[in-house]
């Protein structure tokens, strides 16, 4: 009989059982992540790895052998005893409750082995089949002719044990069958490249980091053997690289996706157009994710400037610019921006894809064109999401039914769709869901496209009588489309004093007051967090959940360090929010100056970056000369931030 031992002998081995401990891992985060689970790597009087998910024990044997597997050498496998004992082998402790025993073997199977082959597909499950009292029998053979060949007492001890399991576990043994898992024809190689792929698909990991990552994994799987779980200490390791998803939620396709997923193939770029909220950027989003599956890193940019040094970069990237000319109206350096475009179009490459999400009227103006046919970005021509009859009666249902539209008004407005008495541009529709109970009782068509098409004024002054107006400038201040605030961040944005700021890189600053140059002295501190922790009133939660609801921001929680992220769900609501500071009293600047210097001087380097950016957008819409020159004194004294991107 073979040697028992279920140590491997060889570096290569030992590195096999270490890849497969971080396939494991990655499919118990992938597919148990609600779930308070626990991974362990040889635990003592266990298996190579042991997993506890839902209270459910799974021990795991590795076996890098290639020698055919045979029920004989199965029987062998689960006959292994915890150290220096001649009781509980693992075999009696599969009967003794409802655990899995899974065994990932580099060998191929035999045919009396086949029936316990299986896959992780769907994750660790029992057999759906039943087992015969013939495989009962079999396998009990298999271990009444059992024996580790030696003659020592502990071994003679652990032939008797084995040779008597028939007699005390046989009638149990049909139903622990369909818990013994083998994963076959299962190599080193065949690990790393399950581990690269759950990390692409699963964890948003992009293909430059999968090295780094993994080799770090495999030093927590080596320092974490006969220790406690190593679960969170993968967990951790993996979130700091991971990328956020930036595939839409909920996405309903339009019918474009194929072709335009296959421009980006072929061409390495796209460009796509159309009228104000037809669905342009959750489009381009959708896209960029497939390519985020297979491993490229993804950017999402609006400013064409940051574009050409990530062209640069030395890893697979999709760069989505999302109305990079202007959202609203044309951007002051979009001419120039519209010839970096063209530049930008022709360095696209198979490793460096590109795509530009643009209104149509803003695209025509800039380019000084009067339709699309005439417009040509090299050999790359311009795409036009157009509405779809089918897609906006499905996009219509779906929403009127998570925002629970009553029937009446639900089967009107699809009645209007259906005939194209309404043409409503996908943002439309989805601000209709939101706000039908706005719609008149007679449903007339006028009435209902009035309300799928307020204007970004009207919904300003509505907001602002409701009370947003506060909140609303503070999220202008601290995001842009494609950057969210951490709530977290935000709390301290609005709640602390101006006096104390922290991101602030040098012990005295210079700044410029009317009166000239004025010395501000600052602790040189390093912070790595808040002093205080800050909270929302009840008004401001409400306020936020509201919007939330409305489709206003957007709220996700799915993101790398599992904090909660808002932002403005699309430019008409970011729009909305700006015009609020149209005309604003210098008393009222006065209350959302600190707010703005509170978001430049935070903790997050991408929110002090968006306030800092966010000074010039305030610049161009606040009227006041005096709150003008103050903006000009934060701007100044911005320079000395931490971050050289708030300093640029």
């Amino acid at each position: 009989m073979s040697n028992n031992s279920i140590e491997i002998t060889g570096q290569q081995n030992y590195d096999f059982q270490d890849m497969v401990c971080i396939y494991l891992i990655l499919i118990v985060l992938s597919k148990y992540s609600e779930s308070d689970n626990s991974f362990f790597a040889e635990q003592a009087d266990s298996e190579d790895a042991t997993m506890i998910i839902d209270g459910r024990t799974i021990e795991v044997q590795v076996k890098g052998s290639t020698k055919p597997l045979t029920l004989k050498g199965l029987a062998d496998y689960l006959s292994h005893f915890p150290d220096k004992s001649f009781n509980n082998p693992l075999f009696e402790r599969l009967l003794s409750d409802d655990r899995l025993v899974i065994f990932i073997v580099s060998a191929r199977c035999r045919d009396d082995v086949l029936s316990y082959v299986t896959n992780f597909d769907q994750g660790f499950m029992e057999h759906s089949r039943d087992f015969r009292k013939k495989d009962v029998t079999d396998i009990y053979d298999e271990f009444s002719n059992w024996s580790t060949g030696k003659d020592t007492s502990l071994m003679i001890e652990r032939d008797s044990t084995i040779q008597a399991l028939p007699e005390k576990s046989k009638e149990t043994t049909k139903e622990a069958l369909k818990r013994i898992l083998v994963l076959e024809q299962f190599t080193n190689d065949k690990a790393k490249i399950e581990c690269t792929q759950l990390l692409r698909s699963k964890f948003n990991i992009p293909n430059h980091k999968h090295t780094k990552l993994i080799n770090e994994l495999v030093t927590i799987v080596k320092e974490g053997k006969r220790q406690d779980s190593i679960l969170d200490d993968c967990k951790g390791t993996i979130l700091k690289l991971q990328s956020n998803t930036v595939r839409p939620k909920n996405y309903i396709e339009n019918g474009n996706e194929d072709e335009f997923y296959n421009i980006l193939c072929e061409k390495n770029a796209l460009v796509i157009t159309g009228e104000a909220r037809v669905g342009k950027t959750y489009t381009a989003k959708f896209l960029a994710a497939e390519f985020q599956i297979e491993g490229y890193e993804i950017e999402v940019l609006n400013d064409v400037n940051e574009t050409e040094l990530l062209l640069r970069q030395p890893y697979s990237l999709v760069i989505l610019l999302d109305d990079p000319l202007g959202s609203i109206i044309a951007n002051n350096n979009a001419y120039h921006d519209l010839t970096t475009l063209r530049k930008i179009l022709n360095s696209a490459s198979a490793h460096k894809k590109v795509i530009i999400s643009q209104r149509e009227d803003i695209l025509l103006e800039v380019s000084n064109s009067s339709k699309l046919d005439e417009l040509r970005f090299n050999h790359h021509l311009c795409h036009k999401l157009t509405v779809n009859i089918d897609f906006s009666i499905l996009l219509w249902n779906k929403l009127s039914s998570e925002y629970k539209v009553p029937d009446g008004i639900s089967a009107k407005i699809s009645e209007y769709l259906t005939s194209s008495e309404l043409v409503l541009q996908a943002g439309c529709i989805e601000h209709l869901a939101v706000n039908h109970d706005k719609v008149a009782d007679n449903l007339r068509s006028s009435d209902i496209k009035s309300v799928a098409y307020q204007t970004a004024s009207d919904l300003s002054r509505e907001l602002e009588s409701q009370g947003f107006g506060s909140i609303l400038q503070a999220l202008y201040m601290t995001t842009d489309l494609n950057v969210p605030v951490e709530l977290d961040h935000f709390k301290h944005i609005i709640h602390t004093d101006d006096k104390n700021i922290l991101a602030i890189s040098n012990k005295i600053g210079t700044s410029l007051s009317l009166g000239g140059l004025e010395k501000k002295d600052h602790s040189s501190e390093l912070f790595h967090s808040y002093i205080e922790s800050k909270s929302l009133n009840n008004e401001e939660e409400n306020y936020i959940d509201s919007m939330i609801k409305k489709r206003i921001i957007d709220y996700d929680e799915n993101n790398s360090y599992k904090r909660i992220q808002v932002k403005f769900s699309h430019p008409f609501y970011q729009h909305s929010a700006e015009i609020l500071f149209n005309n604003i009293t210098p008393l009222s600047f006065n209350r959302i100056l600190p707010i703005l210097k509170q978001a430049i001087f935070c903790l997050s380097p991408s929110t002090s970056r968006v306030a800092a950016n966010n000074i010039s957008k305030l610049y161009r819409v606040i009227r006041e000369q005096s709150s003008k020159i103050h903006l000009i004194e934060l701007a100044i004294e911005s320079l000395n931030s931490s971050y050289p991107a708030t300093r640029d």
